[in-house]
């Protein structure tokens, strides 16, 4: 009886402790969640890593980049072959579940720089420059860095795309003097231009250096704010005021070269809803159609000599916020027509 007693006795005492591990030693299930280099705005061809920072011991990753190709490593790297907005998910895992997040990525033309676009007040930039011995000119190649701040590289010029040569950067100082402040500086004697071109508005504004000159440059002032107004509520007897209409904005559509071109940033263009839009569609060369995108309202046209620019007037809702596409129909537009890019209307809040 001692013998069993004690037998069935260290028996309970195992099954006690089999319990208690699987009872407090249980995962729970991962938090999702990655950085990427550079953060956002990458461009055409760069090389983008993508790092996983999740939570609770994820033992597996599945990557979807958003343009149809994927990853199962941990930190992968991903290259975009063309321009257009994206949006880059994550999938971390473990034996109790999964969890996902999502970030958008903007993937640029790799001659510009898109700064500033998490500040929800997006710029690009631009470069040209001269070598003043030759009297040979090139744009620049841009290296973005992060979201305020990225190189360019003159491979046109000195045949090497991995040399910085000028950098661009722009701050948010509008909590100091409402204004956007531009810094650029240079590792070169050549002559550059930097046009910068406020995305929302298509203001620009263009920044010269000359041949030798050792000084880079700032301006703190021209690229303002967009103020938003206070309402102050009426007395009693006094009238509710009209809201003040919003400013038209002109955006300018062009396809040219077999690629759509939103006012100089691109294939994409973000709309803003309860702001008034004058969009001017046309063609810079070749026989290319526009699709229309038919969910907005915009109408198809074959850009005749009679028609060359189809205006349309647009002023999104909340019930249009989404993501649009459009492209050229024209099927006898001429060689390099299956290269030619699609193009996103994405309208926001």
């Amino acid at each position: 009886m001692g013998f069993f007693g004690g037998w069935f006795k260290g028996l309970g005492a195992l099954v006690l402790s089999v319990l208690a591990f699987g009872l407090f030693s249980s995962q729970a299930v991962p938090t999702a969640s990655f950085t990427m280099t550079p953060n956002g705005n990458p461009v055409v061809g760069q090389t983008v890593q993508f790092a996983d920072t999740s939570t609770g011991n994820p033992t597996s990753w599945s990557w979807n980049f958003g343009d149809g190709q994927s990853s199962t490593l941990q930190s992968p790297t991903h290259v975009y072959l063309g321009p257009g907005s994206f949006n880059a998910t994550l999938t971390a895992s473990n034996a109790e579940g999964s969890n996902s997040s999502v970030q958008p990525v903007f993937v640029s033309t790799n001659d510009t720089l898109r700064l500033n676009l998490k500040g929800n007040h997006a710029f690009t930039v631009k470069l040209q420059a001269t070598d003043q011995r030759t009297g040979r000119t090139g744009p620049g190649q841009a290296i973005p860095q992060n979201d305020l701040f990225g190189y360019f590289s003159l491979p046109s010029l000195t045949s090497n795309p991995d040399n910085p040569e000028v950098f661009v950067k722009i701050l948010d100082g509008t909590t100091i003097n409402g204004q956007f402040w531009v810094f650029y500086g240079h590792l070169t004697d050549l002559i550059y231009d930097i046009t910068v071109t406020e995305v929302a508005t298509g203001f620009v504004k263009t920044y010269h250096k000359d041949a030798g000159n050792s000084a880079g440059g700032f301006d703190t002032s021209g690229f303002h704010a967009t103020a938003t107004p206070t309402a102050t509520p009426p007395a009693t007897a006094t009238p509710t005021p009209t809201p003040t209409a919003l400013s038209l904005i002109t955006v300018n559509l062009a396809a040219s070269n077999f690629q759509w071109d939103f006012t100089g940033g691109g294939p994409s263009f973000t709309f803003r809803v309860g702001q008034p839009y004058q969009v001017r569609v046309s063609r810079t060369n070749g026989t290319h159609t526009f699709s229309g995108v038919s969910a907005l309202g915009w109408p198809a046209t074959s850009f005749p000599t009679s028609q060359p620019v189809l205006v349309i007037n647009f002023t999104p809702t909340a019930a249009k916020i989404g993501t649009f596409g459009f492209a050229c129909t024209q099927p006898s537009c001429g060689i390099g027509h299956s290269d030619m890019l699609n193009g996103q209307v994405i309208v926001a809040p």
